[in-house]
């Protein structure tokens, strides 16, 4: 049975408040009417207050290359990859050689050989590091990955795995003036997380009973990247919060108490915390 140990999140120095990104488009961008009614009214949402980027400069994200784009995406995704799972180390005082397998998602950038390379050499995993990299799967990738690692535990016996996901979407913003790109300037950022799965004897963590989901490709052009003038770029409909309600009633019709989405079972142990999170919807 795979038990989730631990759970950690690497974000980049740099930020700015919704009030402070409007203002600094107001200054920088050349914006329509139209366009600035729509930052203002996504921005001054209070759903999101701050949100962190992967950049060195604010104004990179209006200037550079498509090849820039690329390169910081490469730099900021191992980075923060290898901080998340650095801290996971020393939280759980685990190592390098305790590794057996890396599963990591992201779709705002591409690399091959894969970003699962780049970051099992900085962290100096095995050379018999089993690796596996999801792309193409979007918001939802962590989840498939968390299943592909469930999948190699229940395989190999006596294994522990990192699961990472990591996204650079500062990496994949345009400025045309279409409200679904507004929309994902206005509430997207940068960060990375990292999960520590094993399926050793008598080790405190949550339980992975189950993970099912849906498959419903005739919302995908609802939240998909696309490419425009050669860039890609993140595309979300505003029907997306309704398009989500109705997959999760569906997965609540479709399975019994007994067969959630993800169950999850708690193993006592008195060093294992829960941090509550209070979420909200975006509208």
């Amino acid at each position: 049975m795979s038990i989730i140990l631990g759970v950690e999140t690497a974000n980049p120095p740099h930020s700015l408040t919704q009030q402070e990104a409007l203002d600094a488009l107001k200054k920088h961008v050349k914006l329509s009417d139209r366009a600035e009614g729509l930052y203002e009214r996504f921005l001054l949402d209070d759903g999101i207050h701050r949100r962190y980027f992967a950049w060195d400069n604010q104004l990179t994200v209006l200037t550079e290359s498509l090849d820039e784009k690329m390169k910081r995406f490469e730099h900021w995704a191992v980075d923060l990859s290898v901080e998340a799972v650095q801290k996971i180390f020393k939280k759980w005082d685990y190592q390098p050689r305790d590794i057996d397998a890396v599963f990591i998602c992201t779709c705002t950038g591409y690399l091959c050989p894969g970003l699962s390379t780049y970051v099992s050499q900085r962290l100096g995993l095995p050379e018999n590091i089993h690796t596996l990299d999801l792309v193409g799967l979007g918001c939802t990738g962590a989840l498939p990955a968390l299943r592909a690692a469930d999948d190699y535990l229940n395989r190999y016996p006596d294994s522990t795995v990192l699961v990472i996901a990591v996204e650079i979407c500062s990496a994949a913003t345009h400025w045309a003036e279409k409200p679904d790109l507004i929309l994902s300037n206005a509430i997207f950022s940068d960060g990375a997380a990292a999960v520590l799965v094993s399926n050793r004897q008598n080790l405190p963590g949550l339980c992975i009973k189950k993970i099912t989901s849906l498959l419903q490709p005739q919302f995908r052009d609802d939240l998909r990247f696309k490419y425009l003038d050669a860039r890609l770029c993140n595309v979300i409909s505003p029907k997306v919060p309704e398009i989500v309600a109705q997959a999760l009633d569906t997965l609540y019709k479709n399975h019994s108490a007994k067969k959630n989405a993800l169950r999850l079972s708690w193993r006592r142990e008195k060093s294992f915390r829960r941090h509550p999170v209070k979420a909200r919807p975006f509208q």
